[in-house]
């Protein structure tokens, strides 16, 4: 049996092992690069110079504060004398095309700048450029001339420049519409160059109260009348100098 005065009681008996504090661990010895090293930096060499003014930290600031501005001063340009600066030479012949060829020019000079690869028997040419399957175009109607030669002016084939002409001048008198007046239409594929695009849609603003559009369906056009909702609720305006006042139905208004 082991007593509690025994040592090692708490750590299983005598078979414990007992601290005797930390091994003693030698330090190599410091060369004199190193010891000049770690003297250097336990001195502040920027101390406050607003502070315990006259010591010797505060006379050692101020010596390094004088050696930074003499130094500024030795490397400064000389004032009041031009700085020489040195351009490049403009490049001629190899070298230009060899440096044009990895720019980018700008499209004022028509983009040609990059390495262009020559074609080889891969490359077959275009026989003609291929088109838009649909264009959007506007016609403003003029003073003048009639309606089916503004269409075909604007891209329609004669037939359907006719065909467009007869079904909105069955719905209103060509007369009506004014000059100025915007028709948007959608022209469809044509079939090759040398023929007319066909008239898909068209869209009039015919009267203040109607809108007149045309659809092509098949092999023809259709008509389609859209009435516009108007309000005639009389309406009185008056302004300031002789108190004129002015009932406004549609248009033109009627003055009282």
């Amino acid at each position: 049996m082991f007593l509690r005065s025994d040592h090692g009681l708490e750590q299983a008996g005598g078979t414990a092992t007992m601290a005797f504090g930390r091994a003693i661990v030698p330090q190599p010895e410091l060369g004199l690069v190193d010891r000049l090293r770690a003297a250097a930096l336990q001195i502040d060499w920027v101390p406050d110079l607003g502070s315990r003014i006259g010591s010797l930290d505060w006379w050692r600031g101020a010596a390094t504060c004088a050696a930074l501005c003499a130094s500024a001063i030795a490397i400064a340009p000389p004032i009041g004398r031009p700085l020489l600066g040195t351009m490049p030479s403009p490049l001629s012949g190899t070298d230009r095309d060899e440096a044009r060829a990895q720019a980018i020019a700008p499209i004022a000079w028509g983009g040609d700048s990059g390495r262009h690869m020559a074609a080889n028997d891969l490359v077959v040419p275009l026989a003609e450029a291929p088109e838009r399957p649909i264009e959007d175009r506007t016609v403003t109607v003029g003073r003048g001339g009639g309606f089916g030669d503004m269409l075909q002016r604007a891209g329609l084939s004669e037939r359907d420049a006719q065909d467009a002409t007869a079904l909105i001048s069955s719905a209103v008198p060509l007369g009506d519409l004014k000059p100025g007046t915007q028709i948007p239409m959608t022209l469809g594929r044509r079939p090759n160059k040398t023929v007319a695009r066909p008239l898909e849609a068209l869209s009039v603003r015919a009267r203040f109260d109607l809108e007149l559009t045309l659809k092509r369906v098949g092999s023809g056009l259709t008509l389609t009348r859209q009435a516009i909702a108007i309000d005639n609720t009389p309406l009185r305006i008056q302004g300031p100098g002789r108190g004129a006042a002015c009932t406004v139905r549609r248009a033109p208004p009627v003055c009282r």
